[in-house]
Formats: structure tokens, sequence, C-alpha cells
């Protein structure tokens, strides 16, 4: 299936990078400081915690979420289009007024499922790259980095059978901890950028104390806090699943090894 697939982790590694510079020197912000202030975009490699977290928002009778159309990689593929250059090469060249232009754009865009007077959850896979310019587009909207044990987020990827065309690094071990790293190194950074703006939530906390971890989600993305409602309507929390498959995996532990890194 690898072999099938078209992957090059050296190209994503290089938008991170770009991603990484851009944004360090240039914190663009939209004219309006209001909008998407009903938007949360949920991210994070696909996991298990993943998966719960969208069903408990899914539940929630004041969240509408999104149809898995990526309407903000669109948004950002047609301006780079407009401009003839490549993303994030045109961000220094983009003012408030365009970045406002950018957010209506994606606003509109999402008409389609967004609900009036509801919170807006844009759970589209692949957003984390491109958080830098969600969050100029949308000076009120809010981020949920949803991640897990580096292992358990890898293996859960590895041993799914993904549809052609999603999720291609997953099928190669080497593959899987390059983008783990990019991901984790994006997150990190875009944390560090946007304090208060982008919310952690860890599946292991998850899984030790439901409540609680629920809870902060939901009052982080605006929404209230029922108890029974989402215990009813949530799945359970998954158990570990790697831990179980002992030397078996000991290529991709060391490969996600943070010590490891500098022989890279």
């Amino acid at each position: 299936r690898r072999a099938a697939l078209s992957w090059d982790g050296a190209e994503f590694s290089r938008l991170a990078d770009a991603a990484i510079e851009t944004f360090a020197a240039a914190r663009p912000r939209g004219a309006e400081p209001a909008l998407g202030s009903d938007v949360v975009l949920i991210v994070g490699l696909p996991n298990a915690g993943l998966e719960r977290v969208l069903a408990a928002l899914a539940a929630h009778p004041d969240a509408s979420v999104g149809d898995g159309v990526p309407e903000l990689v669109h948004v950002i593929q047609e301006e780079s289009t407009r401009r003839h250059a490549t993303f994030p090469e045109w961000v220094h060249d983009a003012d408030a007024d365009d970045w406002r232009r950018l957010g209506r754009h994606y606003v509109e865009r999402i008409a389609r499922w967004s609900r009036s007077g509801a919170v807006q959850i844009d759970a589209t896979p692949g957003q984390f790259p491109f958080l830098g310019a969600a969050l100029a587009m949308l000076p009120g909207a809010r981020v949920v980095d949803c991640r897990d044990d580096a292992l358990e987020t890898c293996w859960y990827a590895y041993r799914r059978l993904f549809p052609i065309g999603r999720e291609a690094y997953s099928y190669d071990f080497v593959d899987l901890a390059r983008h783990w790293r990019d991901y984790d190194r994006l997150m990190l950074f875009w944390h560090a950028q946007h304090a208060g703006r982008v919310h952690q939530h860890d599946a292991a906390r998850l899984a030790a104390d439901p409540a609680t971890a629920l809870r902060e989600l939901l009052a982080f993305c605006g929404l209230s806090f029922d108890a029974d409602g989402l215990k009813a309507r949530a799945p359970a929390a998954p158990l570990a699943a790697a831990r179980e498959y002992g030397a078996r995996l000991e290529p991709l532990r060391r490969l996600l090894d943070p010590y490891a890194r500098a022989a890279d």
C-alpha cells in the first residue's frame, strides 16, 4: 500500500519549517477581532482520544460539527493561486484587510453545515500546519489540540486501514515517526505563539478523569457541561493498545525516542 501512495515526508517537513519561520517573524491578525468567535478548530493526528472528543462534541446540543470538507485549506489554496505564490510565502504580503477577507470567505464556506447560535466545530484532518493563517483569518477562533502518547498515536494510525489518499504517512514506521515530530513541533510552536487560544486535551487525562477533562474542554469551547448526557452518548475511554505488542514495536519506539532526534 505504501508503494502505491504519494507521500513525501521531507516536503511536509519543509512546510512545517516554513510555517514556523514565517509566523515566528510575523504575527498577522485580521481587522475584525470578533470574526470566528463561534469557531473551534479541532486538530491532532488520528487517535482514539480524538475520536472520543468528536463524539462528545457531536452529542452536545449547542455544537455544530463540520462535514469533513477542508474549507480552511481550500481558502488558503485559493489565495495562493490568486497571488501566484505558495503558502506561506505570501503571508508577509497580506495585511489586516486581506486576513479579514479570507476569514469571511471561510465563514461563508462553512455556512452549509454551521448553525446559528451554535459553536461551529471544524475537525477536518490535516489543518495543523495552517493554524497561523487560521488564527489570523479568524481572530476570535480557538484551537483544541487533541493528543495522545506518541507510540499510541502512531500505532493507532498504522493498524488502521485508511482510505487511499488519506493519512498516506501511516503505512511506514519512518514516515509515521517523522510526521509525529512535525505535528509535535508545530503544535508546540502554535501553543507558544497563541497562548490562551490553544487548549491541549490529553487522551491519558481523559481516560483517567473523563469528567474533569471533558468539563475543561467544553468550557474552552464555550459549551455547557452535562455529565449525564455526555456519559450516555460519548463512547468509553479507550485502553492503550500499543503497549500490548511488546518488542514487536521496538523499531517504532526507537524512531519516536526524543533523544534520537539529534541523529536525524
